[in-house]
């Protein structure tokens, strides 16, 4: 008889163990899933906090920069005749000969100039030098915008190519449909594969 009560109180405690450890494992497996969610949405927070910050010194540049053009004649002769120096005079300022301000002048009209003979033809005449990367339009948004639309219309027109290999293509609406929302998720979340040609 004694036997078979252990028996039972085994049993009865097996099973109990049992479902003590899938409670466990599932207050595991959710705690960690709920952790992986939070942390994956505290990265995409952080990052997105970050990619906004950028985007607001470009756009900040852009909208300094905006009506700025580069002077036909380019900035170190344009600014130099401004201030009534002789090409000899800044060179004298720069420890080099009036041939090489030319020079440097041409290389400025040409695109050959270097940022460091800006900096210090910038120095020779006074001067501060400044560039700026800034996007056409003035956003950076406008810059995402487009490549995340052009990226969407890419990957559903091959879709829908290979839908037709099985008489199954995409409307016009569904395919604008399909371009909208990919362009949308592209910009939301601004996946490195957004910039690859592929």
């Amino acid at each position: 008889m004694m036997g078979n009560v252990y028996k039972i109180i085994y049993i009865t405690n097996k099973k109990h163990i049992n479902k003590l450890i899938k409670q466990a494992y599932s207050y595991i497996h959710k705690y960690t899933y709920h952790s992986c969610q939070v942390r994956g949405r505290l990265t995409m927070s952080i990052k997105r906090t970050v990619t906004a910050q950028y985007q607001a010194i470009v756009d900040e540049a852009a909208e300094a920069v905006h009506a700025l053009r580069v002077p036909r004649e380019g900035w170190i002769r344009t600014v130099r005749k401004a201030l009534g120096m002789s090409g000899a005079q800044l060179g004298r300022r720069m420890d080099i000969t009036r041939a090489q301000i030319a020079q440097t002048e041409r290389n400025e009209l040409s695109g050959g100039v270097t940022l460091r003979s800006m900096q210090r033809a910038a120095e020779g005449l006074g001067c501060r030098f400044v560039y700026a990367i800034v996007p056409p339009d003035g956003s950076v948004a406008a810059v995402i915008e487009a490549r995340a639309r052009e990226k969407a219309a890419t990957i559903v027109a091959r879709a829908n190519e290979h839908m037709a290999l099985e008489a199954q293509t995409l409307s016009g609406t569904q395919i604008d449909f399909e371009i909208d929302r990919l362009t949308q998720a592209f910009m939301r979340d601004l996946p490195g594969e957004l910039w690859n040609d592929k």
